[in-house]
């Protein structure tokens, strides 16, 4: 495997364990009151948006062919850290154990 799918299949891992999180968040929507649904419903889509932001990445690195790769390497792992440092941070405040 080159870098850049080594790359891409760490962060394909880390957007199925992120849908795993928005899909544990979900189903905890219910036993909440109604204020605690509404901010975990508006956590929720801001984490949609930050997987969504992480499929972007991955996009463009498909789109990267192994020679491009080095030259863009620090840019997109930039762009990811910034992601995944987003999803990390929105999704705290609900990252209890019950």
């Amino acid at each position: 495997m080159t870098d850049a799918q080594d790359r891409r299949a760490m962060c394909a891992s880390k957007l199925d364990e992120w849908r795993g999180v928005v899909a544990g968040l979900k189903a905890r929507a219910s036993a909440l009151d109604d204020e605690d649904r509404r901010r975990l419903d508006e956590a929720v889509s801001r984490l949609e948006r930050h997987i969504e932001d992480g499929e972007e990445r991955l996009s463009e690195l498909d789109d990267t062919d192994d020679g491009a790769w080095e030259a863009a390497k620090e840019d997109w792992n930039a762009a990811w850290d910034m992601v995944e440092e987003a999803f990390k941070k929105d999704s705290e405040a609900f990252m209890t154990s019950d």
